[in-house]
């Protein structure tokens, strides 16, 4: 699926960085990593409190590949920190450094079929939909959930045929 070919990229670009340190916390997870010279990275993940309380950590191997792999477990600790672990190997290989800042509205494109907004960032969606724009969005937190919102777990489903959406996703 979509998370395991996310995470063998991932994979690849965790070469070369460590496991600093983490925390299963409320209401985000992080992971720091860190390279050899000490470039360091911080990524986070939602901590899902309807799910936490069912799992006990089965963590045995406590090591950033090890994190990453489990990124689509059934285990919501596991799946919390693996998705943690995948998004500081990301933001250690972001760089702003030379990016232009703009309003998000203004580099959607305008020949651009559906829109779907991973959590429900409610400004953004307004300003898109008085654009004209078909958006779709996809929460999990029941108490972010609207009468226009939908269920994360359809996001996927729904949206995967139509090569011409643009993914948005809250952080």
């Amino acid at each position: 699926m979509f998370i395991s070919s996310l995470k063998k990229k991932v994979m690849g670009l965790a070469e070369g960085l460590e496991l600093v340190d983490f925390s299963l916390a409320l209401p985000y997870t992080w992971v720091l990593v860190r390279d050899e010279r000490g470039k360091s990275a911080l990524g986070v993940a939602m901590t899902l409190t309807e799910d936490i309380g069912r799992y006990e950590n089965p963590l045995e191997e406590i090591t950033l590949p090890a994190l990453i792999e489990r990124a689509d477990s059934l285990n919501a600790i596991e799946r919390t920190l693996g998705l943690a672990a995948m998004n500081a190997v990301c933001q250690y290989h972001l760089s702003l450094e030379n990016a232009e800042l703009r309003d998000i509205v203004e580099i959607v494109p305008e020949n651009v079929g559906k829109i779907a907004v991973i959590g429900n960032i409610g400004p953004v969606v307004e300003v898109l939909r008085e654009n004209g724009k078909d958006v779709y969005v996809f929460e999990r937190n029941p108490k972010l959930c609207t009468k226009d919102t939908l269920s994360d777990a359809l996001g996927w489903p729904m949206l995967r045929y139509d090569a011409s959406a643009l993914f948005l996703f809250s952080q």
